[in-house]
């Protein structure tokens, strides 16, 4: 019979400890040697294991394997037959006596379950469909991620009974969660048999294979029309709100909808001061670098894609850049400003398109009722300029999560082209060349387009004076205030 003795040191059980799920058919058990107890009087280790532990009763256990003592580790082959949520693993050491040590089990269960990998959801393409030069092949990951390991891969085949082509690799290893992907078909010969099969893969197994059938491909005398150009993302690696590196690794996705995304060009914005040049324009890849140039300050990198048809987001007032913050729309930056409030700054980014969006840092926090043509913080108020679908102007403010409307403007071209907070007052340009200030409830009239028939482009002021640029114009426009608070103009022309 075989002696327990319960001072007996025997080691220590590290792993599995409860509540791992075990698919492979191999599990690394692992465990710390006792340390006081002198290892000449060591033979072995028992290994133990149980697929039904109950704490309320005497357990069952059956013997793994004997492991000789300097040993801390054992790989053991699980039975294909053990399928339990219940199971532990003990460990016991017994001396040249035949002397055995309590167990040290897992603290809590760990389960033993059959391998499957998900099945893979397919948007495109779809069966009984035809298609021209390119087949995209659109996965939807969204109920998978989650349900496999980081290792699991799609694998995509085709073949076609009629042309005698047996299944024949179209893209393997995409990682879950990938952008779409496009099958050139130019080269194949036209058939309406073609399928196209989909399976999960890892260094295990397999999943249950999806098959999109009765697929018509035609690769002669078609014409494909593209006029719409391609979308995408941007992402910044290990991306930093504040950084003193230039040199910027950037990881790049774009779609298209009829053909494909060719080539990328990257492009910075600065809040203050110039913008750099572009950069050219590339061969689409998923990972770029970009050296960020100027002065300090805040940046916005953003990139403009081009498909094979040649579309690009175009210039001017059709200006779609993709931005990186949480929604993937397509939209214009309308207007942007930062702020510095103690140790951080706060970035305020209005976005047009289908609808007026307002940002403060990476969160949405007003949804506006047009597009935004300026901004500006006085008081520690945001005040918002709106245009009008009839080109004229809105003056509104953001406070205490709400959005207000000051001053709905009248006449023809009075959208706020530019605001400037001085002598205390908020200065207001208008596309229509008057000049108006706001002194937090009044309205005031100072200056309109008696003298100047342009618009007011850009009001800035240096703390002294009040300086107002008009469109297509050299001549500046000064306002100053003194002792007394009277305000007086004074024109500044500039030599060429």
């Amino acid at each position: 019979m075989s002696r327990f003795i319960q001072n007996f040191n025997g080691p220590s059980l590290v792993y599995p400890n409860g509540g791992e799920i075990f698919t492979r058919n191999t599990v690394m058990i692992q465990w710390l040697e006792p340390s006081d107890t002198p290892s000449v009087n060591l033979i072995w280790y028992e290994i133990l294991f149980t697929e039904l532990y109950d704490d309320t009763s005497q357990q069952e256990w059956s013997q793994i394997s004997n492991i000789p003592e300097g040993t801390t580790s054992f790989i053991w082959s699980i039975p294909t037959y053990i399928k339990s949520s219940k199971c532990r693993i003990g460990i016991r050491s017994v001396n040249h006596k035949g002397e055995r040590s309590a167990i040290s089990f897992s603290a809590n269960d760990f389960s033993i379950q059959d391998r499957h990998l998900p099945i893979p959801a397919v948007v495109e393409p779809v069966g009984g469909a035809s298609y021209f030069s390119y087949v995209p092949i659109i996965l939807d990951s969204k109920g998978i991620i989650g349900q496999c390991s980081q290792r699991a891969f799609y694998q995509v085949y085709y073949n076609s009974i009629k042309q005698e082509i047996d299944w024949t690799l179209i893209a393997g290893n995409i990682p879950v969660g990938s952008e779409p992907i496009y099958w050139d078909i130019r080269e194949l010969i036209s058939s309406p048999d073609y399928s196209v099969k989909i399976e999960m893969v890892d260094e295990e197994s397999v999943s249950e294979p999806v098959f999109i059938n009765d697929l018509q491909l035609n690769s002669l005398n078609y014409f494909l029309i593209d006029t719409n150009p391609p979308t995408g993302k941007i992402e910044i690696i290990n991306n930093k709100e504040y950084t003193n590196e230039r040199n910027t690794i950037l990881k790049i996705s774009a779609y298209d909808k009829t053909t494909e995304a060719k080539l990328f060009r990257i492009e910075q914005k600065d809040i203050m001061g110039a913008s750099p040049d572009p950069g050219p324009y590339q061969s689409l890849s998923e990972f770029s670098t970009w050296y960020i140039s100027g002065g300090d300050g805040v940046k916005l990198i953003q990139v403009r894609f081009k498909d094979y048809a040649g579309n690009i987001l175009l210039d001017g007032s059709q200006n779609e850049f993709f931005r990186t913050y949480k929604s993937l729309d397509n939209r214009e930056v309308t207007s942007f400003m930062s702020e510095k409030i103690g140790d951080e700054i706060n970035l305020w980014m209005a976005f047009g398109g289908s609808s007026y969006l307002l940002y403060l840092n990476q969160n949405q926090i007003a949804a506006l009722t047009g597009e935004v043509t300026s901004l500006i913080s006085y008081n520690d108020v945001l005040y918002i300029g709106i245009k009008t679908t009839d080109n004229k102007g809105v003056l509104q403010r953001y406070s205490g999560g709400q959005v207000t409307t000051l001053k709905e403007f009248d006449d023809v071209d009075s959208v706020i082209n530019s605001m400037e907070v001085f002598d205390d007052k908020l200065f207001i340009g208008l596309d229509n060349g008057e000049l108006l200030s706001f002194s937090g409830s009044l309205l005031t009239e100072e200056y309109n387009d008696d003298i100047y028939d342009k618009s007011v482009c850009l009001i800035r002021s240096d703390g002294n004076s009040l300086f107002i640029f008009f469109d297509s114009s050299l001549d500046v426009l000064v306002l100053n205030v003194d002792d007394s608070g009277t305000y007086s103009f004074s024109n500044l022309v500039m030599e060429v």
